[in-house]
């Protein structure tokens, strides 16, 4: 997208990555230090220091010590969008790898995975969720609308559809945008590994992660700049590369977010409408 300057990640690994090496030159950083040392609440950046928060992602994004604090969703095994599925039985007595993020939010915490790919449907849609929330959101909003996207996109799968997820964090001010797009699911892999809770329902994620790369990217367009005091307005996403797009979450929509019943109806609302103008 024109002025705006990116860099993709192929994984939440790939990202620590690249915000451990960064940490190398903190002191040089021109464009803003609040991944760091910013004053704000726990609300706005959840419990996780920038050292946290970069653990937490080059271990694969496994955010044990958040699971307890996500919202519980139900939503009946009902039709969003194509074919239902029957609602497959959870099992909460099977040793697996991880545990089920999907079904721990459904109100079943010993649910584990096993972790083998999904078959691929023929049904391929890639969902972004932009990750640039505007400061007036707090910690409990973003769990909320994390868990609801994660309850509904476990839903499109009951639907037959195989899901690719990306969290982007999209900012943009003075002409000038910065695009970090990150791969947390591919479309042949479960959807419920703690990574895909870590970028959706953490604060931290976004404004420790995001905003220490913001900080200091470098390209062409000198995006950088936003972060110098407000780190940018949510910025755009690129609609020709995604099936779905969750967009900001600013203070027009913010109170949608308020519980996680709301958060279920925008998150349902916001798929149907895009799912039903598309040919997936």
């Amino acid at each position: 997208m024109d002025n705006y300057d990116s860099i993709t990640f192929d994984s939440i690994y790939a990202m620590g990555a690249h915000v451990r090496d960064s940490r190398a030159h903190d002191d040089d950083r021109k464009h803003g230090t609040s991944s760091t040392n910013g004053k704000s609440s726990s609300s706005f950046y959840g419990n996780m220091s920038l050292n946290d928060s970069t653990d937490i992602a080059l271990n694969g994004g496994a955010w044990a010590d958040g699971l307890p604090t996500l919202p519980r969703v139900h939503i009946p095994n009902t039709n969003i969008h194509g074919n239902v599925i029957s609602q497959p039985q959870i099992s909460s007595d099977i040793v697996g790898f991880a545990p089920n993020v999907g079904a721990y939010v459904c109100g079943a915490p010993d649910s584990m995975l096993y972790m083998l790919p999904e078959p691929v449907s023929d049904k391929h849609i890639k969902v972004a969720v932009n990750i640039r929330y505007s400061s007036i959101v707090d910690a409990n909003q973003i769990a909320n609308r994390g868990a609801a996207i994660i309850a509904v996109l476990d839903q499109l799968t009951l639907d037959g559809y195989a899901v690719e997820l990306w969290a982007v964090y999209s900012a943009r001010d003075l002409g000038v945008g910065v695009i970090i797009s990150t791969c947390v699911k591919t479309s042949d892999a479960p959807l419920s590994p703690e990574a895909i809770a870590y970028a959706l329902c953490s604060p931290s994620y976004s404004r420790r992660l995001c905003f220490r790369i913001s900080e200091s990217i470098e390209g062409p367009n000198n995006a950088a700049i936003i972060s110098g005091s407000n780190y940018g307005y949510a910025g755009e996403l690129d609609d020709s590369l995604y099936h779905v797009i969750f967009d900001q979450v600013c203070v027009d929509n913010c109170k949608s977010f308020n519980t996680i019943t709301g958060a279920v109806e925008c998150v349902q609302n916001e798929v149907k409408n895009q799912l039903n103008l598309q040919a997936v």
